[in-house]
């Protein structure tokens, strides 16, 4: 009877500890990899983060781009591992333009990036001169060089 030696799992590193390198390490691990995550900040999560605000102590939110019903990818990833239930989900995002005008941009029934067409048109923030000029860098980026 011969032992047959069974080699380690590779092993891979992942550099930056933000949503992509939290979705490949748990990608890996759950594929049975050995993974190091190399993160420079205290913390993980990347631009998906919130702080108190020193001055008025409230909860400042900067992954609103993420975190609303559309995306739900960040939603599986948080059943995935087993957070989804500390996440909060807000239906809209509150923005305060010039002069403290409120809009809230809320997705619609359109797929994405469509979803969000209704709420931007009418940001009362933004100048129609300002709408037109997003909807072209976002066609640009769209359609590539």
């Amino acid at each position: 009877m011969s032992l047959v030696h069974k080699p380690p799992p590779p092993h891979v590193v992942i550099v930056g500890g933000g949503l992509a390198g939290l979705a490949a390490a748990s990608g890996l691990v759950g594929r049975g990899l050995r993974i190091t995550l190399l993160e420079s900040r205290p913390r993980l999560g990347g631009r998906a983060s919130s702080f108190t605000d020193p001055v008025t102590g409230e909860l400042v939110d900067n992954c609103q781009h993420v975190s609303m019903a559309c995306c739900t990818n960040l939603a599986d990833f948080c059943q995935r591992v087993g957070v989804a239930d500390l996440f909060r989900r807000e239906p809209a995002v509150v923005f305060l333009g010039p002069e403290g005008r409120v809009s809230r941009l809320r997705a619609g029934l359109g797929p994405a990036p469509f979803h969000l067409t209704e709420s931007f048109l009418s940001a009362s923030y933004l100048s129609w001169r300002d709408k037109l000029r997003v909807g072209y860098g976002l066609a640009c980026l769209t359609l590539g060089p």
